[in-house]
């Protein structure tokens, strides 16, 4: 079968169970098209919690996709036409977005680009769009953006270009809107047959809304015209999932196997909620461990572990001041954490009583009664999460 025939088997094949709207299960992989400063980054933070860290896509911008796709789960700033170069078998993946307001996205655009770069902070939104605007490496991150994510050949003719994005959006399974986010966020889990729970959703990336002057409105709507109308058009056509992707990988379902033996590393899939992303000192180095920061909130992780057991646990953690201790509960009950050492990454010690493991899975809880913001005690840098401990590593074995 030649290829034009082969791409005229598969319209009407799409077609007819678009007419029929039949849900169909897709089996290559999933796709987030991330595009900047739509909130992706806590999905991206959700579904990465589903997977090994080998089972994911690492390089999140185009300049840096230089490996063959492999992954269960792609997820970077890639536009739908980088993509489709890419992989040989993004047509049969299962591909979503978040979108935007457009002028929402610019300005938070504006507010993460002055919280990120000290040298900008006492200037306002105003005087930040003329930097960036007049930049060659920003402009297009303020003008149509969404537009050139979304288009499935690049440098189209401009009269070319919004027809082709639409046409697009139609091709995407989902689309998330960043105004409907929990509802949406919610039928996109179900589809990837993911347990739902509004504890997934840790919110990262934020920015504080500040004064807006009417001008800047306006030069912002003015250069995002075809945006607007993609985003309107998108809103006015919003479909229903169609289609579904079992997403749960078989390092997944090893996690959640009975065991009475725990060497746990943050590479790995985590079944939980209250962590933050994934972060190592060298991104994506496997020389470095990769941890994860319980911040203002306890972090839980779940283990299915063998009852009629008593356990010894040990974790590494780095608290972020010296004020900090890390704290443990055993399905809800504290137990002492002794620190071994003082590393980068120190030792803890715990024992686990045999009665606190039942039929149930386990579920460890880290926490500590403080934290600090991070770029209270560290001022150049614009992180201005509130942490407490970074861990790493869990160890459990029998006593």
């Amino acid at each position: 079968m030649n290829r034009k025939t082969l791409q005229i088997c598969t319209q009407i094949f799409v077609s007819f169970f678009t007419l029929y709207g039949i849900s169909t299960s897709l089996d290559a992989r999933l796709y987030f098209l991330h595009i900047p400063k739509t909130g992706g980054t806590t999905i991206h933070t959700v579904l990465e919690n589903q997977i090994h860290l080998n089972e994911l896509y690492p390089p999140r911008k185009a300049s840096m996709a230089n490996i063959p796709v492999n992954h269960e789960f792609v997820s970077g700033h890639f536009p739908f036409w980088f993509c489709a170069q890419l992989d040989p078998e993004f047509d049969q993946a299962f591909k979503f977005t978040i979108l935007r307001d457009p002028v929402e996205r610019v300005l938070s655009l504006l507010r993460y680009t002055k919280k990120h770069r000290p040298n900008l902070r006492s200037m306002n939104l105003d005087e930040i769009f003329e930097l960036l605007i007049h930049n060659e490496s920003h402009k297009n991150d303020m003008t149509q953006n969404t537009i050139s994510f979304l288009t499935s050949q690049p440098d189209l003719p401009e009269e070319d270009v919004l027809k082709n994005a639409k046409d697009t959006l139609n091709k995407l399974d989902f689309v998330v809107f960043l105004d409907n986010f929990e509802q949406d966020t919610k039928e996109l889990f179900e589809a990837l047959g993911i347990q739902w729970n509004t504890e997934f959703l840790p919110h990262t990336n934020t920015t504080e809304a500040e004064y807006v002057s009417p001008e800047l409105l306006e030069k912002i709507k003015e250069l995002n015209k075809l945006d607007i109308d993609l985003y309107e058009y998108a809103k006015k056509n919003k479909k229903t999932i169609n289609s579904t992707y079992q997403f749960s990988s078989s390092s997944y379902k090893e996690l959640l196997s009975k065991k009475n033996h725990i060497d746990y590393e943050f590479s790995m899939p985590l079944k939980g909620s209250g962590w933050c992303f994934r972060e190592n000192v060298d991104r994506f180095s496997a020389e470095y461990p990769i941890y994860r920061w319980v911040m203002d909130k306890p972090a839980t992780i779940n283990f299915n572990l063998e009852k009629n057991y008593a356990y010894t646990m040990e974790f590494t953690a780095q608290p972020i001041t010296p004020e900090i201790h890390p704290r443990v509960l055993i399905n809800g009950v504290e137990i002492i954490a002794k620190r071994l050492d003082n590393k980068l990454f120190s030792r803890y010690h715990c024992e686990i009583p045999s009665n606190l493991i039942s039929d149930q899975e386990t579920e460890i809880t880290f926490f500590s009664p403080c934290s600090f913001q991070y770029n209270a005690l560290y001022p150049e840098h614009a992180d201005n999460r509130k942490l407490s401990f970074a861990v790493d590593s869990i160890q459990i074995i029998p006593k």
